[in-house]
């Protein structure tokens, strides 16, 4: 018998689970084999350290709380609610809420302001009159050689 055969039989030996040659077998290799004498001591004390220690006992109203707490659970998904909110809001506390809620607008503000002072002349803010040569910008120019229906012909046609 090897180390790898003993690891695989070792938790029906210790159980007493395995035929008297296969035991036999067993307990020879553990007596030449420090490794496995180890794995199988170990294994022992944990049997006898279960077997021997007291079992904790059950609440008597274990059933009656989980109970109760389910049907809080079951009428707190029932109940209609009134702002469909993501879930993670519920979870934050009222500072935190506030926050969010400050900065919310803040940003809704900042970029209506943003957008009235851009369009406050009434054109749009970039015609395309007005705009530059993206492709003389960004130096691709040496696009404008690629074979047609490649990635660069695309976007030398978007960008044109």
């Amino acid at each position: 018998m090897n180390c790898i055969d003993f690891r695989k039989a070792i938790h029906r030996y210790a159980d007493k689970e395995i035929s008297k040659e296969a035991g036999e077998a067993m307990r020879q290799h553990a007596e030449t084999c420090t490794a496995c004498n180890h794995e199988l001591a170990e294994l022992e004390q944990l049997g006898v350290l279960l077997t021997t220690s007291p079992t904790p006992g059950i609440p008597a109203d274990l059933a009656n709380s989980i109970m109760r707490r389910a049907r809080q659970l079951s009428i707190a998904e029932q109940a209609p609610r009134v702002l469909y909110l993501p879930v993670w809001w519920d979870e934050l506390t009222r500072p935190a809420r506030i926050a969010a809620a400050v900065l919310l607008a803040l940003g809704l503000s900042l970029g209506a302001l943003m957008g009235w002072d851009v369009n406050r002349n009434g054109r749009s803010p970039s015609s395309t009159a007005d705009r530059t040569d993206a492709l003389a910008a960004y130096n691709l120019d040496y696009l404008d050689d690629a074979p047609a229906g490649s990635l660069a012909q695309v976007v030398m046609t978007l960008n044109k």
